[in-house]
């Protein structure tokens, strides 16, 4: 296990000479191992991070995903101000139309009374 762990240490670290490193390490001694063991193992565990990813990289990538986190934020917005645009524009239709359809109520219903004030209609008490 130990020589697997230090062949997989040194691949990570070395890239394709891992073989001969492994082969250089079949006969070491106690210390090694126990170097191996508990101080480079967790060094192997926690070291998944890709080597080439810097903090320029890591800002990048985070200023592209706001990007598009931005773009889709606007998109749902913009999504969201079109409806409310078609929304108005309906509603002042229809509010426009109520307004002349009851200006014309008003003015018939101004011709009745007139018409019954100045005597032209009569009501009976039957």
């Amino acid at each position: 296990i130990f020589d697997w762990l230090s062949a997989q240490l040194f691949a990570r670290l070395t890239g394709p000479r891992s073989s001969s490193i492994s082969a250089a390490l079949a006969g070491t001694s106690g210390t090694m191992k126990f170097f191996t063991a508990f101080i480079l193992v967790p060094f192997l565990l926690f070291a998944n991070v890709d080597a080439r990813e810097n903090p320029v990289t890591r800002v990048v990538t985070m200023l592209k995903d706001l990007e598009t986190k931005l773009e889709e934020e606007a998109d749902a917005e913009k999504d969201l101000h079109d409806k409310y645009q078609c929304w108005g524009t309906t509603t002042v239709t229809e509010k426009k139309a109520a307004v002349a359809r009851a200006q014309e109520r008003i003015s018939s219903l101004e011709a009745y009374v007139s018409d019954v004030t100045s005597g032209k209609l009569s009501f009976t008490d039957d």
